[in-house]
């Protein structure tokens, strides 16, 4: 358990100082994207993103999402009908 809250201590830290994402530091911590921003909110972080980057991350979480669902294919992969 200490490595996880040292690894979630880390993540957090390079997050405050935007020396990494979010999605970054939820894979760093071991942990989802969501549980990161708790984790942040949590402690009373600022989100450390400025508008333009926090359009471009809803973006990107609505594309994976979309390819997820099939109705993208982002890998430029044919569809296969089955």
């Amino acid at each position: 358990m200490a490595i996880k809250d040292a690894k979630l201590k880390e993540a957090l830290e390079l997050v405050r100082q935007r020396k990494i994402t979010v999605w970054k530091g939820a894979k760093l911590a071991g942990i989802s994207y969501r549980e990161l921003l708790e984790e942040l909110r949590s402690r009373n972080t600022p989100f450390p993103l400025s508008e333009e980057e926090l359009r471009n991350e809803i973006e990107k979480i609505d594309i994976i999402h979309l390819a997820k669902v099939g109705f993208i294919n982002i890998l430029n992969e044919p569809y296969s009908f089955r």
